[in-house]
């Protein structure tokens, strides 16, 4: 129908928990979030975050993420994109700041 609105897809149901000690040497895992419908396609990325900007690390495309001396002093976090319905959302966790032991 003309001029008919198009529901959009429902959001997360919560950001993707991350579990583990922020530590150089040390591994962080996240979990799945969980969508209220099921995503056809999901996608993580870390990233490093300074105040608002976040940028994706290199290569950090799954659940864990071992942290080096590249983190150190970096707040990490783990973004999940899913597609549900032809539309795409996104998920991002708190963050964490990475410390030395």
């Amino acid at each position: 129908y003309p001029g008919a609105c198009r529901a959009a897809a429902p959001p997360p149901v919560g950001p993707p928990p991350i579990a583990g000690v922020a530590v150089v040497g040390r591994t962080l895992s996240a979990t799945p979030p969980v969508w209220s419908d099921s995503p056809t396609r999901v996608a993580y990325r870390w990233q490093w975050c300074v105040r608002t900007r976040c940028t994706a690390i290199a290569g950090a495309t799954k659940l864990r993420l071992k942290l080096t001396d590249r983190d150190r002093g970096r707040a990490v976090r783990i973004v999940a994109t899913a597609t549900v319905g032809g539309t795409t959302l996104t998920s991002a966790s708190g963050r964490l700041t990475v410390r030395s032991v």
